[in-house]
């Protein structure tokens, strides 16, 4: 080597090893000093001498049996252009860890060069990340385990759908969580030869939704215990718990609720009675939209307001079809998707959706109705819970 050249090679703070085709060490920088711990003359001419060469020889070995590989198919393993690299781990003069990046290729002579880089806290670095990637792994696999056992919690509130497809002379409930736990939930009871049924939105979806249903579900059951039938007044007294139940440790009022439209069905007298809180209820009769709007307020929200919930009165005719949901399947965004965002899918969509489908019995519709929404959807990720349920008497 020349005086330069030594010169360039003791500044590099990387290894530079030549190694011949007997595989003994023909050259080291002094770089390995200062790498490794080892000086570079105790290295030449040797090839077991350290854990460290050892580790090289390894890497040797890979090299030989390549070259070995090039040979035996007649290709010229002196003229052929050939390098690769490969990260090894070795240790220093004092055993410690280190990572090496060698960068091999053959030269003229067919000796070996070989570049290496300390790579070691990067491997730390990834070491680090790994270990960190696998607790977060460990983590989410909790929170998905804790949410999948919400989700039975969930599921076992939510009544038996053919105990209510057996109440009336048809019914389906399409019912699509967002996440694995739902916002939206629907309630059906019985008291008093009477049938309650209602579609509920709570604020947000995931667990936070979850938890609202739950509350609402216990705070509904509880109401008609005390032998309030008329939709309106449980409506009302559903508002006044809720915010009692949400605000009672708190200064600060909580911006929590839910929309609600619900039904109480007397067959023995022939009627139906609805009051709504932001969500409607729609009858089709003889192919006829029928659109029963709710309150313009939800429950649980504006306290400070002095709030009227309604109740409509509807004699029933037989063939009659009453149609309950949550704004999840209106507001899906969708439709073309060569437009940014899409577009959601409407209340006018929706209504021609339910009268297009009246030749169909409802357990067909609700096949229909999930169809059309998936086709709407298409690569859009989903808005919302999605709630929609219908009953024929």
């Amino acid at each position: 080597m020349t005086t330069l050249s030594n010169f360039i090679l003791e500044k590099l703070d990387t290894l530079v090893i030549v190694i011949n085709q007997a595989g003994k060490i023909q050259y080291v920088n002094p770089s390995v000093k200062k790498m490794l711990g080892y000086e570079p003359q105790r290295l030449i001419g040797q090839t077991w001498l350290t854990t460290s060469s050892q580790s090289l020889n390894e890497i040797l070995e890979i090299k030989k049996n390549t070259i070995d590989l090039l040979k035996s198919r007649k290709i010229d393993a002196v003229t052929q252009e050939y390098s690769f690299s490969v990260e090894r781990k070795v240790f220093d003069s004092k055993g410690r860890e280190k990572w090496i990046l060698w960068n091999l290729s053959l030269s003229p002579e067919n000796s070996i060069v070989g570049i290496g880089q300390d790579i070691s806290e990067i491997k730390e670095a990834e070491k680090k990340l790994i270990s960190g990637n696998n607790l977060l792994k460990e983590k989410n696999k909790e929170v998905i385990d804790s949410i999948r056992y919400s989700e039975r919690i969930q599921q076992a509130i939510l009544p038996n759908v053919d105990l209510l497809k057996s109440k009336f002379s048809e019914a389906f409930v399409l019912y699509n969580p967002k996440d694995i736990v739902s916002g939206d939930f629907y309630w059906f009871a019985e008291r008093n030869n009477k049938l309650f049924l209602a579609a509920i939105d709570c604020t947000g979806h995931g667990v936070p939704g979850a938890l609202m249903t739950i509350l609402a579900n216990s705070l509904l059951k509880n109401i008609i215990r005390q032998d309030i039938t008329n939709p309106g007044q449980i409506l009302k007294k559903l508002d006044e718990y809720l915010f009692e139940e949400l605000n009672l440790n708190t200064e600060n009022k909580t911006p929590d609720g839910m929309d609600i439209s619900l039904c109480v069905f007397d067959f023995e007298k022939n009627i139906l009675e609805f009051s709504g809180a932001f969500r409607p209820l729609v009858l089709v009769r003889d192919y006829e939209f029928i659109e029963f709007k709710g309150a313009r307020y939800p429950i649980g929200f504006y306290n400070d307001i002095e709030k009227n919930f309604e109740t409509t009165q509807i004699s029933l005719v037989e063939g009659d079809t009453f149609y309950l949901f949550s704004d999840g399947y209106i507001d899906q965004f969708g439709g073309d998707s060569t437009k940014e965002g899409g577009k959601k899918f409407n209340k006018k969509s929706f209504r021609n959706l339910l009268l297009d489908m009246q030749n169909l019995n409802l357990e067909e519709q609700e096949g229909y109705l999930d169809y059309a929404f998936n086709n709407w959807k298409q690569q859009f990720e989903q808005t919302d819970d999605v709630l929609v349920m219908g009953v024929k008497v």
